[in-house]
């Protein structure tokens, strides 16, 4: 999986991927945007595209597995989403000024937060912690709308 975390302000993730037992780098896979949407995704790779495809149709997936993402819309607004247990996208707005983590080192995450990190402090803590977290964190500025390095 992965590790994903917004203060509202940024939203920072790692750049690893699992396939098997393979550690695979793969920063474009997790952050992809369509349509003034950009979608930070968490999950089963195979189904991120057809999560993608169910968010704008609103079609139910005949087939699904676990993806959860934070979306950000054209008006700046986080929405945290994810397939519902039907396969349709079930999304919740996070509110301004609330923190939130998805993936496998959320909780580790979120505690970081707690304790006053940034959300990319927040990500390099759960890679201690998690082994399906690792790589370069990456961080996307909200107000700016640019991955920052």
């Amino acid at each position: 999986m992965t590790t994903i975390v917004t203060d509202s302000k940024q939203i920072a993730f790692d750049s690893m991927g699992v396939r098997g037992k393979t550690i695979v780098n793969t920063p474009s896979m997790k952050m992809r945007e369509k349509d003034e949407h950009y979608f930070f995704l968490s999950g089963a790779c195979t189904f991120m595209d057809l999560f993608i495809e169910c968010f704008f149709s609103k079609e139910e997936a005949k087939e699904w597995d676990n993806v959860s993402a934070f979306i950000l819309k054209p008006d700046k607004t986080i929405w945290v989403a994810s397939f519902d247990g039907e396969g349709f996208v079930f999304e919740d707005y996070i509110m301004e000024g609330e923190i939130y983590a998805i993936g496998s080192g959320e909780e580790f995450a979120i505690s970081a937060l707690d304790l006053g990190k940034t959300p990319k402090e927040a990500v390099e803590y759960a890679m201690t912690r998690d082994i399906y977290t690792g790589g370069d964190v990456n961080v996307f500025d909200i107000e700016t709308m640019e991955l920052l390095k």
